[in-house]
């Protein structure tokens, strides 16, 4: 998936560069998906799905995550997290790094919209990490 984002990134900033698109979406997965982070490079390697993780980081067993601790779980959540904040630093990387017609970086012509869930679905009370 890093690679594929990195891949997609360089083709939206090159097509807006030249003129030939001016909107673009790139979704990275579905929250609490099957995808397995298996990503060493972003500082996750895990065997474990996305939806295993969620239910593991809210100490809720099922979806694959037998074996999985709280704290196990909250562990690979966030590393989860950065990769993914990572894979859209890159984008914005490419965006500032490719330039327009007008000699501006895209990103300087650009409206860049990050999105990411924010469902409790699984747990009604705080967690306790202390």
């Amino acid at each position: 998936m890093p690679q594929v984002t990195h891949d997609h990134a360089q083709v939206i900033a090159q097509a807006f560069a030249c003129g030939w698109g001016q909107i673009a979406t790139m979704q990275l997965g579905s929250f609490g998906g099957e995808v397995s982070p298996k990503w060493p490079s972003l500082g996750i390697d895990s065997n474990y799905s996305c939806h295993a993780l969620c239910h593991a980081f809210h100490c809720i067993n099922g979806a694959g995550s037998d074996g999985l601790t709280q704290q196990q779980g909250v562990n690979l959540g966030l590393a989860r997290e950065r990769a993914f904040t990572a894979m859209f630093v890159d984008v914005l990387d490419q965006l500032s790094t490719t330039f327009d017609i007008d000699g501006a970086p895209v990103l300087d012509n650009t409206i860049v919209v990050y999105c990411r869930p924010m469902g409790r679905n699984y747990c009604q009370t705080p967690i306790d990490f202390g």
